[in-house]
């Protein structure tokens, strides 16, 4: 699983979001406000929900945009199937939206849709 606190360098930085560390920090204040992760279902004992750690969520969607990866790739570097890739991102994507949009609103959103 790729983990964002392995990520040291503004050269490791920009090759796996495209942010320097200064701008994904930046990005983070104003998505950290607005993801909330989920819990859990207590009915399903085992499967633990993922992406838990926002950082982790505001980097896999920021990965997906830079490197457009298939559904398989992105569960095999993220740990988790297709079917949950899919949920996440439909999740993230207008999370990641409000938050470019708080922190730049110099950019063209509707390319995200």
């Amino acid at each position: 699983m790729v983990q964002v606190l392995n990520l040291k360098s503004d050269k490791q930085y920009k090759a796996g979001s495209g942010l320097s560390k200064i701008q994904f920090e930046q990005l983070f204040k104003d998505f950290d406000k607005l993801y909330y992760p989920k819990t859990g279902n207590s009915y399903v004992k085992d499967k633990a929900p993922v992406l838990t750690d926002n950082r982790e969520a505001l980097f896999s969607i920021l990965h997906y945009y830079k490197s457009y990866l298939t559904l398989h790739n992105m569960g095999l570097y993220f740990g988790f199937s297709e079917f949950t890739v899919s949920q996440y991102l439909e999740e993230l994507k207008p999370v990641l939206k409000s938050s470019l949009s708080q922190n730049c609103n110099c950019l063209n959103l509707d390319s995200m849709d």
